[in-house]
């Protein structure tokens, strides 16, 4: 459930400020963008809430490997640094 939340406060911090110009041009990175990842991760949260009330471990195993991928996938948009495109 920390992971859920952990992405979704990066995501509303995120979005709150404009972003920096590749962020926004180059690689999509629009508040709208953080927005959705915010949401993504609330629901992630009440996904784990959920399963650990009810006890469902093979769920809670399968929603944090997909979790983990979008947190990957989320945390390297801001990692790659610029790179000359070929034209």
């Amino acid at each position: 459930m920390a992971g859920g939340l952990v992405l979704a406060v990066a995501a509303w911090r995120a979005a709150r400020g404009p972003g920096g110009f590749y962020d926004r041009t180059l690689y999509g990175m629009t508040p709208r963008t953080h927005r959705i990842y915010l949401a993504i991760g609330l629901v992630f949260a009440g996904i784990f809430a959920f399963t650990f009330t009810r006890h469902v471990a093979a769920a809670e195993f399968g929603a944090l490997a997909a979790l983990a991928i979008i947190g990957v996938f989320y945390a390297t948009s801001f990692l790659r640094g610029y790179s000359e495109h070929d034209e």
